[in-house]
C-alpha cells in the first residue's frame, strides 16, 4: 500500500551551535519542526545539533536552527 507523501523534502542539516542549546531549547525547536514537518530526528551534543525532517519548507527549519548557531552542512531532496 502506497502513502501518499504531504511533505515533499526530506531535509537534512548540522548546526554549529554558538549558545546553550538546553533541553528545554530542543523541545521546543522540536515541536517547531513537528508543526512543519514529520519524520524528525533532531540529536545534539554541546557543539551541534544534527536535524533530519520531511518538510514543504526547508527555509523554515532551517532559518529556526539558525538562531542557535552556524549552519556547517545541508541537504534537501524532493521526496517522490
Amino acid at each position: 500500500e502506497e502513502k501518499e507523501i504531504r511533505f515533499g523534502y526530506c531535509t537534512e542539516f548540522i548546526i554549529l551551535l554558538k549558545k546553550e542549546f538546553t533541553e528545554e531549547k530542543e523541545r521546543e525547536f522540536t515541536a517547531f519542526l513537528e508543526s512543519i514537518g514529520d519524520s524528525i530526528v533532531c540529536v545534539a551534543d554541546s557543539e551541534i545539533v544534527k536535524v533530519h525532517v520531511h518538510t514543504n519548507d526547508p527555509g523554515k527549519a532551517i532559518s529556526r536552527a539558525l538562531t542557535y548557531g552556524e549552519q556547517i552542512g545541508r541537504a534537501s531532496c524532493r521526496e517522490r
